[in-house]
């Protein structure tokens, strides 16, 4: 659709604030930017993710849900072995074609039962 470059926020619901921030931080290798009012904001080059935790003031965060990351068919190959022996329920690595092009893709869900996409899909440059 014309006039819109991409999602901006997702903001994510998590029962433990630490568990989501070691989930995130250290197994999927994000940086834990900010940290406030009981939420954790995690910034990409094209928006951010927030982990909230539940009962948190302000709006109410979904999950669990599905969301995805654009991100080298390297790191989609690093996850898939890495995860391999960790006690995550994971889905694929899947390749398919779409009506924009070949695409990797690989699914994690994290400690609150949200699944994580990772695909190369728009990845603009697979060297990233």
């Amino acid at each position: 659709m014309q006039g819109y470059y991409g999602i901006g926020e997702v903001f994510v619901k998590v029962a433990d604030l630490e568990r989501a921030a070691e989930f995130y931080r250290d197994l999927l290798g994000f940086e834990v930017v900010e940290r406030n009012n009981r939420q954790l904001y995690i910034y990409l080059e094209n928006g951010h993710l927030v982990l909230k935790e539940a009962g948190s003031p302000g709006h109410d965060a979904g999950g669990p849900m599905h969301f995805a990351f654009v991100t080298s068919t390297d790191r989609i190959n690093e996850l898939v072995e890495q995860f391999a022996a960790l006690p995550y329920r994971t889905r694929g690595p899947f390749d398919f074609d779409d009506p924009r092009g070949k695409c990797h893709a690989f699914f994690i869900f994290d400690p609150d039962g949200n699944e994580i996409e990772f695909n190369d899909l728009y990845c603009p440059d697979n060297s990233i």
